[in-house]
């Protein structure tokens, strides 16, 4: 039941359109596939062989960012793309888990998963790797390019959390009583969405940290 709703939210996150179709497009654990809003026909993309649990989608370039956990690569192709896709490795690092986008900056964001982890940027190329923040087994992150916040969090604390882009300022959001396994960012009402791990319970809170809903 988790993973289903767990898939469902990776669906509504990766958004693309490609002329006059509007498409989907998500991940599953090893595949990475797409859905024709108008026939909702569902096509395979890509076959990943190690584990995969997030995408990312740059506007500008109009590539897809996706990464390989157990290989220690984030990997890209270009999208829309009629052809075969062929993975290139942007950038190795340790344990990779989740991957977000600026376009506006061409910046690549990703957490690491690792006691002693980071959230972690780069250039679009995977050149000028920058250390934002280091923290104890990092997993989701969304960035707020509009108020320069990058929201993540941890697998050891139960809490949203957030740091400048410039990694100056961490603040704790909101306490929270499970563990967070995605989080999105609402730039027009201002508010964060999120998942937990032990309900499935998707919920959201204002960007301050008043007004939580379910």
């Amino acid at each position: 039941m988790l993973f289903a709703i767990y898939l469902l939210f990776f669906i509504l996150k990766y958004f693309a359109t490609a002329g006059k179709q509007e498409k989907l497009l998500y991940t599953t654990a090893n595949n990475i596939q797409e859905i024709d809003l108008d026939t909702l026909v569902v096509k395979e993309l890509a076959y990943q062989s190690t584990e995969s649990r997030s995408l990312a989608y740059d506007v500008q370039e109009r590539y897809v960012y996706s990464l390989r956990l157990t290989e220690n690569t984030i990997v890209r192709f270009p999208y829309p793309n009629d052809q075969a896709v062929n993975f290139e490795t942007v950038v190795s690092t340790n344990r990779p888990y989740y991957v977000a986008f600026d376009s506006g900056n061409s910046h690549l964001y990703w957490t690491e998963l690792n006691t002693l982890g980071r959230v972690v940027r780069c250039k679009s190329d995977g050149s000028d790797v920058t250390t934002i923040v280091n923290e104890t087994l990092p997993i989701a992150l969304a960035l707020d390019i509009y108020n320069r916040w990058i929201y993540y969090s941890t697998e050891t604390s139960n809490a949203l959390l957030r740091v400048t882009f410039d990694g100056t300022e961490r603040q704790v959001v909101i306490n929270l009583s499970s563990r967070l396994i995605d989080i999105q960012v609402d730039f027009v009402d201002q508010r964060v969405y999120w998942m937990e791990y032990d309900t499935g319970d998707l919920k959201s809170v204002l960007n301050n940290g008043s007004m939580s809903k379910q």
